[in-house]
């Protein structure tokens, strides 16, 4: 049994999109022996992480006087990017940045840099910037925003960060 979660605490999960257990309810799921359950499960999964830094990108930005908004539709992607960050004055490109956060938490897993690899490569597949002809079908650059559950982050993420 999940511990009952209520309060300010609860307010501020739900703010960031987590799914609140209020009833004291079992989660019913099954475990696995890889640990698998514990990102999938809708009482303790990483969405609250994962949404947590999407909006302290989004406000960083507003305080570095881009213009930001989440979740914006790109017509050409299926999927929404995170953020889209727009310099107003024209010098810097328009940004699309997408969070992952991957699990460190197998047995038998790949090293931490195929993975971050890996992960990076499924997100710009995702999100392209040119079709199949090598014409580019957004004005812009996409940022695969990779981190680890351990706090690990990918060049790509360091180097948005310096930015």
């Amino acid at each position: 049994m999940l511990p009952e979660v209520s309060g300010k605490f609860a307010e501020i999960l739900v703010k960031f999109g987590g799914t609140v257990n209020l009833n004291d309810q079992y989660c019913g799921r099954c475990s696995d022996c890889c640990g698998h359950h514990a990102f999938v499960c809708p009482c303790t999964s990483k969405q609250i992480e994962h949404n947590a830094m999407r909006d302290a990108i989004n406000h960083a930005a507003k305080a570095m006087s881009f213009l930001s908004s989440k979740e914006v539709t790109v017509p050409v992607w299926r999927k929404r990017p995170d953020n889209e960050l727009v310099d107003p004055t024209g010098q810097e490109a328009t940004a699309w940045v997408d969070v992952s956060i991957r699990a460190l938490v197998q047995e038998k897993m790949l090293p931490l840099k195929q993975i971050v690899q890996y992960a990076v490569q499924e997100k710009r597949g995702m999100f392209p910037l040119k079709n199949s002809q090598g014409h580019r079908v957004v004005s812009g650059d996409f940022v695969p925003f990779v981190m680890t559950n351990m706090g690990s982050l990918d060049k790509a993420a360091h180097q948005f960060l310096r930015k």
